[in-house]
């Protein structure tokens, strides 16, 4: 932890979670940041609260948001590569193994999405 940011540190750059809350005190911002400089390189907004951990693997970085969706973020630029709409609210960490994304949801499923 540092100031308001959980930070997760790949290479000399850090991926952290936004720990600005929202009205119902949730987080709705997955950013990066410098670790040198401590300067924001990229913001990524959701629709709901991102509760869960990140899983980083091949430049991408996956967490799960409460608007029900996966989302796979471009680790350099901040850019949505996809996102999976589920039947639920994402809040599990996600786990990366061979190229396949497990997570699981308020649905009571678990995922596995290439």
């Amino acid at each position: 932890m540092c100031g308001n940011a959980l930070y997760i540190r790949v290479s000399t750059t850090c991926r952290c979670v936004d720990l600005t809350k929202t009205a119902s005190g949730g987080l709705r911002n997955f950013s990066s940041v410098n670790i040198k400089t401590r300067q924001e390189k990229w913001k990524f907004k959701t629709e709901g609260e991102v509760r869960s951990s990140p899983a980083i693997a091949d430049e991408v970085v996956y967490f799960g948001s409460e608007d029900s969706h996966l989302y796979a973020v471009d680790i350099k630029t901040g850019q949505q590569k996809w996102k999976f709409k589920t039947g639920g609210w994402v809040s599990s960490s996600p786990a990366v193994a061979d190229g396949v994304v497990y997570f699981g949801n308020t649905d009571g499923h678990l995922y596995a999405v290439r």
